[in-house]
């Protein structure tokens, strides 16, 4: 090459090993994420650097005068300077297996779950999926048995990787969720495919202006979403640390679970525990509203919590009684309730509450939740409306006057055929009976026509049968797969059949073919010349 051009990558490379120096600093306040501790080159990496770079140069200057012993050393040098530069890389530091073949708590469970070796449970054929919420900034809890177990098999490097790899076993992170066999909701492998669809849906979830390019939402998202996108996004588990819950006055809060009650929207607490308690303590703006208990004894009461410090507000009661109901009430503007907790001023016990239609499942370095009516990954919807874009799409999910329980948001090729159609009341069934990666059986049965909603990435090469005929397949809630059903009871079925797989089989034939007729010719000709 020309001396300008080795100059121009010379100074190329020179930038990017400087880059090291502001991406250490710039990790502090932009969120490159928590797997890999930023570091500054160190002086050792620097020499190396810098004597790669003098080598490389010392040979390019032998090759301009055509000495032969440089143009063969370039490529062996080029090996052992690639081996070199990638140790540091993660996949090149030996850890523990327990960082490979550990399984955590919260996986444990929902593997149980997902396999339907729980009691008392229903077995659907595939289960909701899970969304994770955590930037695995948290505490390991058997750090401290971990550590004198490899203090004198593994470098520090190692064990900061294993603590990260235990992390991400807590939270089921990126990577994980397919080789548990699990469903994850944020894009990844087991879950919805980070399509383009998907990033436009993902950003719904985040605050204005934010994005999730990589398809996570896990380090993004501060609080659990609004039930409408867990609706959508067919979530029936959430997984959080707790660095976000706090504790006063010797009480935990869970602020997980973040709530509003509005004038004409009480909000009841659906799951309630058998803790004897005299007192129900608020971590709220303000008293704006009453308290409405339902006691075990047969007492009710509506109370006005009265203030204990900045952000805390309390309502007790006489005597020590289990709770059987909980709802809070506003009468006259919104009322944000932050977190509550039972409490039993007597006997310094108490138990966090979570104000929405969930329950606390598991809890340990992680608290894993669980939703009451976990949603179904497919439904009969009798209502669609069409939109000309995926952005319009968007848009109409996120008006909260719109219902995501009747009707579908359709974008396709068959808007001609199917206009929009608004809820009339009609009903309908949709039962998911089978379901593996290439083949999904649906059965439909719909007092009138309706849409078939399959909570599944709606990409290229899926074709839909209904009673054995071919159906079009449109594209609806931004991401999901939709066939329009006739009225009465079908059989939809989903098939993979790319075009592609036909291709790479033809060319496969093909190859094997010409190989096979290249092998007689050949032979064909040796025996000809006597060979």
């Amino acid at each position: 090459p020309s001396r300008r051009l080795w100059l121009v990558a010379t100074a190329a490379l020179a930038l990017l090993m400087a880059w090291g120096w502001p991406a250490a600093a710039l990790a502090a306040v932009v969120p490159f994420g928590p797997e890999v501790a930023p570091e500054t080159p160190s002086l050792a990496t620097v020499g190396g650097w810098a004597a790669e770079l003098a080598i490389v140069w010392w040979l390019w200057w032998l090759a301009r005068r055509r000495t032969r012993p440089a143009l063969l050393a370039l490529m062996p040098l080029a090996i052992i300077f690639a081996y070199l530069d990638g140790r540091d890389l993660p996949a090149r530091q030996p850890t523990a297996p327990l960082a490979d073949e550990g399984l955590r708590p919260p996986a444990a469970f929902l593997k149980s779950v997902a396999d339907c070796r729980l009691p008392e449970r229903a077995c659907p054929p595939v289960p909701a999926r899970f969304l994770s919420l955590s930037d695995i900034t948290f505490d390991v809890g058997d750090a401290p048995e971990l550590a004198p177990i490899f203090a004198a098999t593994l470098s520090s490097r190692a064990r900061f990787d294993l603590t990260v790899a235990l992390k991400q076993q807590e939270i089921v992170g990126p990577n994980l969720p397919l080789a548990y066999g699990l469903y994850a909701a944020d894009g990844f492998d087991g879950g919805l495919l980070p399509l383009a669809a998907y990033q436009r849906l993902a950003s719904a979830l985040l605050p204005s202006g934010e994005a999730a390019p990589d398809g996570r939402l896990r380090e993004r998202l501060a609080a659990v979403p609004p039930a409408r996108w867990l609706d959508l996004l067919a979530v029936g588990h959430v997984i959080t640390d707790k660095t976000g819950d706090v504790w006063r006055r010797g009480v935990y809060f869970d602020r997980q679970f973040s709530a509003v009650a509005l004038p004409d929207a009480p909000l009841a607490v659906d799951v309630v525990p058998d803790l004897p308690a005299n007192a129900l303590w608020l971590l709220t703006a303000g008293p704006v509203g009453v308290i409405e208990l339902a006691l075990s004894d047969g007492r009710s009461m509506a109370l006005t919590p009265a203030p204990i410090e900045d952000g805390l507000s309390a309502v007790t009661w006489p005597g020590v009684s289990t709770v059987a109901a909980i709802t809070v009430t506003t009468a006259t503007a919104a009322w944000p309730i932050e977190a509550l907790s039972l409490v039993n001023t007597e006997a310094g016990t108490f138990q966090s509450l979570v104000p929405a239609a969930w329950r606390l499942v598991q809890s340990g370095d992680v608290k894993v939740y669980e939703r009451l009516s976990p949603p179904a990954r497919v439904a009969w919807l009798g209502a669609w409306e069409w939109a000309d874009t995926a952005d319009e799409a968007l848009d109409r999910l996120a008006d909260p006057g719109f219902d995501l329980s009747t009707t579908a948001v359709l974008t396709g090729n068959e808007r001609g055929r199917y206009p929009d159609v608004p809820w009339d009341g009609r009903t309908g069934e949709a039962r998911l009976m089978a379901f593996d990666p290439t083949t999904v059986v649906v059965r439909t049965d719909g007092s009138a026509s309706g849409v078939l909603l399959l909570k599944e990435a709606a990409y290229p090469g899926w074709q839909a049968f209904i009673d054995g005929q071919p159906a079009s397949i449109a594209t609806a809630d931004v991401v999901y797969r939709a066939v329009f059903v006739p009225a009465g009871d079908h059989e939809v079925v989903f098939q993979f059949r790319p075009i592609s797989v036909v291709v790479g089989l033809v060319v496969s034939l093909a190859s094997w073919l010409g190989l096979g007729i290249g092998l007689l010719v050949a032979e064909w000709r040796a025996r000809g010349r006597g060979l």
